[in-house]
Formats: C-alpha cells, sequence, structure tokens
C-alpha cells in the first residue's frame, strides 16, 4: 500500500495521473504476504479504457474528491484493510476492498464503466467472494475469495457474462510477490 504522491515541490504539481507526472513513485507505507489459501478471480469484460490526455482530464475534472469521501477511503485503509490483512481475515478485507469501489476516485472509475462492471462486482460478491472490485480504470474486475470457492465465484461472474452476450476472459491467481520474470530458452 503506498502513500500516494506529495503535492508541491519535490512531488506533484497538479492531478494529474501517475502515468503522465514526472513524480516520483508514492512510498510504501505497508506491505505483508496474503495467505496461500486466497485467490483472486479475474475477469476481463470488454470495457471502456481511459490513458492520456483523456485520463488526465478525468483527474482535472474529478479532484479533488470531497474530504468525506477521502476521509472514509483512509479509516476503511487503515482501520479495516490494513488489520484484517495482519489478521488474516478474508471476509474483512474482502468487505473493505468492496466498500472502496463506491468512494473517491474509485467510484468515478467504476462509473465509467459499461453495467456489466458493477454487476460482475455484485454476483462475485453474492457467489462467494468475500469482496470485488475493479483494476484501476478497468475493466478488469477481480474478486477476493478463498481457495475452495475460487472455481464456483469464477463460474458464477462466467455465467453472469454469458447470459447478457458479454465476451470475456478470466483466469484465478494466487498473490503474485515476484512480479514479472522472463525466462530465456
Amino acid at each position: 500500500m503506498d502513500g500516494g504522491h506529495r503535492f508541491g515541490p519535490g512531488g506533484k504539481a497538479d492531478f494529474r495521473s501517475s502515468a503522465t507526472s514526472i513524480a516520483p513513485p508514492a512510498p510504501v507505507l505497508f506491505q505483508r504476504e496474503l495467505p496461500e489459501a486466497w485467490r483472486w478471480v479475474c475477469i476481463l469484460p470488454p470495457g471502456r479504457s481511459v490513458s492520456g490526455a483523456q485520463e488526465d482530464g478525468i483527474f482535472a475534472t474529478h479532484c479533488p474528491m470531497p474530504l468525506d469521501e477521502v476521509r472514509e477511503l483512509a479509516h476503511l485503509v487503515l482501520m479495516r484493510a490494513m488489520p484484517a490483512v495482519v489478521e488474516v481475515d478474508v471476509a474483512a478485507l474482502g468487505a473493505a476492498l468492496t466498500r472502496m469501489q463506491d468512494l473517491g476516485f474509485k467510484r468515478v472509475e467504476v462509473d465509467l464503466q459499461p453495467p456489466h462492471v458493477r454487476g460482475l462486482m455484485r454476483v462475485l460478491v453474492e457467489s462467494g467472494a468475500a469482496g470485488a472490485g475493479m483494476s484501476s480504470f478497468g475493466p478488469l474486475v477481480f474478486g477476493l475469495c478463498r481457495k475452495r470457492d475460487a472455481d464456483d465465484v469464477r463460474t458464477a461472474g462466467e455465467e453472469y457474462l454469458r447470459a447478457r452476450g458479454v465476451k470475456f476472459d478470466s483466469f484465478l491467481s494466487a498473490t503474485d510477490y515476484g512480479g514479472s520474470r522472463i525466462e530465456a530458452n
């Protein structure tokens, strides 16, 4: 979990996307490994892609976020998500991740997507995921669940999209702490 960007000298000059800002990366404040018994259900339906000048425009239009939403998000991170990771409480972490989808800039990102994206998040939770959300601007949707529930959660998400005639890709993943790797043959 990073601490966000500082504004002013040595930091960001405006609310531009990190992808187009020249500010250094935000500092890492918290990092813990997640249990092997947890899985990420990842489903990629079609949706709106946003980058570059369009992304900067969205930031300029919607930032800064209302202080009450910033406060709630900070509380969710500090008082629910981080303790849930330390206490290995998938239900509490999932609930925090799900709530975050309706706050601050994440709400803006989710609202830019077609309705099947928000519907898919709802279906993943209803089918057994501890929580669900969308990666960055999306449209990749993830569900956090126990390993034993992962196949059922994935199937429910896939059936939801098939019933609406929406094409998708999907996969299950454990948390990978090694990052990208290139292997030579």
